[in-house]
């Protein structure tokens, strides 16, 4: 959320060129760094980073256009709001009991906006394991999760709702 500098528009134009953009791209998705960002800020348990975890990762980067949806990510231009204002007023109130997942090892920015969030009323935050890549590698964790928020939610939000870090 929030202003996008001109260096990220800068970064969005350079990936988008033809032929220097494509080789950035295809050097930011080469097997060691698509490891190295696993290992340092997306999954907790480096023995799921296996060999053919890493060629199936690559293999999605690779796809035709990926290169955009990346760096589109990556500068905040998917972001749809333009500010936390802006953001939390798409939840007052909320539409239905909404359930926020957050990891333990999630970054400092993206969890203090959760926690943000889950001080509105009727939005239930709760802490899963401790990746960011909650949905690939704690899939069961984030299933049971949900599964208890369903057969505990109320049919209209009633409140604030924070469960401990584990």
């Amino acid at each position: 959320m929030g202003v996008h500098p001109r260096a990220y528009a800068w970064a969005r134009g350079l990936v988008g060129t033809p032929v220097i953009g494509e080789a950035l791209y295809r050097l930011n998705t080469l097997r060691p760094v698509i490891a190295l960002m696993y290992r340092r800020h997306v999954y907790s348990e480096a023995g799921r980073i296996t060999p053919a975890f890493i060629a199936k990762k690559q293999g999605v980067a690779r796809q035709p256009g990926a290169r955009f949806g990346s760096v589109a990510f990556v500068t905040g231009h998917l972001d749809p709001v333009s500010s936390r204002g802006v953001f939390l007023a798409l939840f007052d109130p909320p539409p239905a009991p909404i359930l926020v997942l957050c990891g333990n090892a999630t970054p400092p920015r993206s969890k203090t906006e959760m926690a943000v969030l889950a001080e509105q009323p009727g939005i239930d935050l709760r802490w899963v394991a401790r990746s960011l890549g909650l949905h690939g590698e704690y899939a069961l964790a984030i299933a049971d999760a949900i599964a208890q928020f369903i057969r505990a939610s109320p049919t209209e939000p009633t409140g604030r709702r924070q469960r401990a870090a584990p």
